[in-house]
């Protein structure tokens, strides 16, 4: 980091990711990740990451933030971090017919992080996902979908 004062702690609260703690020049930084498709280790956005006041940060210290975890990240893991912006809050997921893994007519929702993470595997033979989606409109349940099933994400309104 950039002296012996910064530094970064990763807490995972789940199995798709967590937040990550970091002192930076003097303050304090939280940030919410995803866990990345190697080599990226984590994806982030700005929308889920808060200061030492916990309110969202602006560009610039979104900018430094990214920075020093790009460089921690580097160091510590010889991987990447990668940063977007979410496109929508939930998405629908479209199979292909009769290879919806909960039956035919089901709804299939995805969290919308999680549609922008999914979207450039969708249609890969031998990638498989597990990512928590919500069918029907129920509680959220983690699920194995297979990429070359799945043909497309809709944003919902």
């Amino acid at each position: 980091m950039r002296d012996r004062h910064d530094w970064v702690k990763e807490r995972r609260e789940s199995r798709i990711g967590g937040r990550l703690e970091m002192h930076l020049s003097g303050r304090h930084f939280t940030v919410e990740f995803i866990n990345g498709i190697p080599p990226v280790r984590y994806a982030i956005d700005r929308e889920h990451a808060f200061n030492e006041k916990h309110a969202r940060v602006d560009d610039a210290e979104f900018s430094q933030i990214l920075a020093a975890l790009k460089m921690a990240t580097h160091d510590c893991f010889g991987a990447d971090v990668h940063a977007f912006v979410p496109s929508s809050s939930v998405f629908e997921i479209h199979f292909q017919p009769g290879m919806s893994p909960f039956g035919n007519g089901r709804r299939v929702f995805i969290e919308g992080r999680l549609a922008d993470l999914i979207r450039p595997e969708i249609g890969v033979e031998r990638v498989i996902f597990e990512y928590p989606v919500r069918v029907d409109g129920a509680a959220p349940q983690w699920v194995k979908m297979r990429a070359d099933t799945i043909t497309g994400l809709d944003p919902v309104a």
